[in-house]
């Protein structure tokens, strides 16, 4: 992030808070992938390890409570990036930001779990999911797909179609986080081996597994028979908040700034971050009444010739001609598009 970022906002760009500032910062900084890779630590736990690094002289605080890697830390990024190869079918924005994967990984799981026991003829288990909606997931599709025989053939079937997918390593660290009737799924530590010894690793490595599951499913649901049930409705949402679709429907009614804030008891510059928001992720909103295409491109050219994104040094460059706002939405234009799907 070229040093443009304080360390909190890194923190929650990894954990993916749902704020405008992070939707803001995953575009600018073309951050999609690795966006909430990092969201099951806690902020505590990350914020220790910035501790660390800067103990070993890794980190620095830059102006204004920025943080960037030192010349070691760069060096050390290097050195690493030869042993812990990032996975490219991780999409952090489209399967971790809304928890698609988290849920389907235990609609998944429960149903292995579920079909394993039921066909041992054992009714009495402790589900690995107590989320009352994978349960109600797990046993309507349990009644309305056949005998638990036919389920569970066609759930191998289907498993071993879609891992051929991945190398024989990574089918295993999949295979074997599943908890069945004959064995409980196991930890990260437990199967880091061929990942660096590294269990952190070896998380990051699984999750890309179930991101690609999921990515193949949504593209050829035909080509199987139970895993495009499980797909989480939650990848039919948009990336948009609730409360900026709220905002957006006062924008549709005619409602200037101040009136919908004054509607909604909110400030003016809680819907100037919606607006920046609608901006990134609705692809049919229209920002040419808060700015014109012509002012666009100036700004973001601006930020071009003074390679950054920050907002102080394009307003005082570009002197009083422009808000704040009218940069910060400028900006989510020029990236716009951008966002991986």
């Amino acid at each position: 992030m070229q040093g443009e970022k304080t360390l909190n906002g890194v923190i929650h760009l990894l954990k993916g808070k749902r704020s405008a500032q992070t939707i803001q910062d995953i575009s600018l900084f073309q951050c999609e992938d690795i966006t909430a890779s990092l969201k099951r630590y806690s902020f505590q736990e990350l914020k220790n390890l910035s501790h660390q690094m800067k103990n070993k002289n890794m980190l620095e605080e830059c102006s204004l409570n920025t943080v960037s890697l030192t010349a070691e830390g760069c060096l050390k990024l290097k050195e690493l990036s030869a042993v812990y190869h990032f996975p490219t079918e991780f999409n952090g924005l489209k399967y971790e930001w809304n928890h698609v994967a988290a849920s389907f990984w235990e609609d998944l799981s429960l149903l292995v779990q579920t079909v394993s026991h039921l066909k041992d003829n054992n009714y009495r288990f402790l589900p690995v999911s107590v989320k009352k909606q994978s349960q109600q997931q797990v046993k309507q599709l349990l009644k309305t797909n056949g005998s638990i025989v036919d389920i569970g053939q066609a759930l191998v079937k289907d498993l071993k179609q879609i891992l051929h997918l991945s190398s024989d390593q990574k089918a295993n660290l999949f295979v074997k986080k599943l908890t069945s009737s004959q064995r409980t799924g196991r930890t990260y530590s437990q199967l880091s081996m061929p990942f660096q010894q590294d269990p952190h690793y070896t998380e990051i490595i699984f999750w890309a597994i179930v991101h690609q599951i999921i990515t193949k499913v949504s593209q050829t649901p035909e080509e199987y028979s139970i895993l495009p049930i499980l797909l989480p409705l939650e990848m039919k949402e948009q990336l948009v908040t609730d409360t900026a679709r709220k905002t957006k429907e006062h924008l549709d009614k005619g409602l200037d700034l101040q009136r919908i804030a004054n509607a909604r008891g909110l400030k003016i510059s809680t819907i100037e971050d919606h607006i920046v928001e609608l901006s990134i992720h609705d692809p049919g909103f229209n920002t040419n009444v808060f700015i014109t295409e012509e002012a666009k491109l100036l700004i973001q050219q601006t930020a071009d010739l003074l390679q950054t994104t920050r907002l102080k040094p394009i307003k005082d460059n570009l002197g009083d001609r422009f808000s704040y706002f009218q940069i910060r939405v400028a900006l989510s234009q020029k990236l716009k598009g951008v966002v991986r799907t």
